[in-house]
């Protein structure tokens, strides 16, 4: 029995080895030919070797989707393995982003340009950002609600308890005088006290009562190469290396900017800046004082995870509504890859020459009029930063 078991696990493994490249090099060859047979390349200014390749990624991430044939199991004594380097990571992370207003005191800039920002800084930056980002609910969630949520509820749900709660407790340190540093040192020892707590309790289960986990690690890279390939539009479309702000991302910032000069009191006082909603500035405001990182190169980053967390979103909402993981990983990629329908206009209006300039500008209003705004023309959820988030 368990030789036959063996035999067809080799069995299975061989196939994907055949399948999976010629899967991958069949996309690749066809999404080059509609590229070309569609003229896409008058209009775009991206990698469109890079676009073929992910697009090919993600094409083989749908299979394994679909046909579920790569799972991992974890036994009770891996998993506790790997919590035990879980929580060393996290605790790790918590104790390197303590030294952020450390390593950040010189870099008050509004804006230094990429290739002149240390690496390890950014790095600081993006793990600082994630603990102010989930640490709050992470707290609430462990200490005060009951309820069981799964990884992919995590990642959705704690920023949402997180945001209100940053932004109350900002302006209450703002209007009592609290300094920036002293709020992030006690929200950073909070959040290490309520992850040593929940894993020693975590442990003492674990300890009690055999687990066991079955992954699907198709589901798993396809979320990987559908997210991969939103961020390789996203940063095109933003400037590649010379990344910097695009569409709403300016108002973001002007608010931003008013806030970190004038103070929470002078802002609210003179709520005309911009239309949108006045805490939701707020928010990214006091990430950015609390890391005292370049609050211009903040927002761009920050824009790049709100990509993420509008994909993790959209496919929690998508089970939800679809009650089945692969029907939901499979309505994520056709969002994000064909977003919105303005590319038909292409199959059926192809430019005739090179567009650039005002002549780029008049084509893609001529798909606006006749898609409309939010068609993907304009406005996509692979470009659109705050928009995105606006619609879930």
């Amino acid at each position: 029995m368990l030789r036959k078991r063996g035999k067809r696990n080799i069995g299975r493994k061989l196939e994907l080895a055949f399948e999976l490249p010629l899967l991958f090099l069949s996309s690749y060859i066809v999404s080059s030919l509609i590229i070309e047979s569609v003229k896409i390349r008058l209009v775009s200014t991206i990698d469109l070797r890079m676009f073929s390749l992910w697009i090919s990624l993600v094409t083989v991430s749908a299979f394994l989707t679909l046909s579920g044939k790569i799972r991992l199991n974890l036994k009770d004594v891996q998993i506790s393995y790997l919590n035990k380097i879980k929580i060393f990571s996290l605790t790790s992370l918590i104790l390197i982003a303590s030294l952020s207003s450390l390593i950040f005191k010189d870099l008050r800039a509004a804006f230094i340009e990429w290739d002149k920002l240390p690496n390890f800084s950014i790095v600081l930056f993006l793990t600082t950002f994630l603990i102010i980002y989930y640490g709050p609910g992470y707290v609430t969630h462990t200490v005060f609600l009951k309820c069981k949520w799964n990884t992919v509820e995590r990642a959705a749900f704690y920023p949402a308890l997180s945001i209100p709660l940053l932004v109350f407790s900002t302006v209450i340190c703002n209007l009592i005088g609290i300094p920036e540093n002293i709020f992030l040192t006690a929200l950073l020892t909070i959040t290490l006290l309520a992850l040593l707590y929940n894993a020693n309790k975590n442990l003492r289960k674990t300890s009690q009562v055999q687990l066991s986990k079955n992954i699907d690690l198709g589901l798993l890279l396809a979320f990987i190469f559908a997210t991969g390939f939103n961020l390789f539009i996203f940063h095109s479309a933003i400037g590649s290396e010379g990344a910097f702000l695009r569409g709403d991302m300016y108002g973001d910032t002007h608010k931003v900017a008013f806030l970190n000069k004038y103070g929470f009191t002078a802002y609210i006082s003179s709520l005309g800046v911009g239309g949108y909603p006045p805490l939701f500035s707020l928010f990214w405001s006091a990430v950015l004082r609390l890391t005292s990182f370049p609050f211009i190169n903040g927002l761009i980053i920050v824009a790049f995870f709100n990509h993420v967390y509008s994909l993790i979103s959209f496919y929690l909402l998508s089970k939800l509504l679809l009650e089945d993981p692969k029907r939901a990983m499979l309505s994520v990629i056709l969002w994000t890859t064909l977003s919105g329908f303005s590319w038909f206009f292409l199959l059926s209006n192809p430019p005739s020459s090179v567009l650039s300039g005002s002549s780029l500008l008049e084509f893609i209003s001529r798909i606006s009029q006749h898609f409309g705004v939010y068609s993907g023309s304009i406005v996509s959820p692979t470009y659109a930063d705050g928009h995105t988030l606006t619609r879930l």
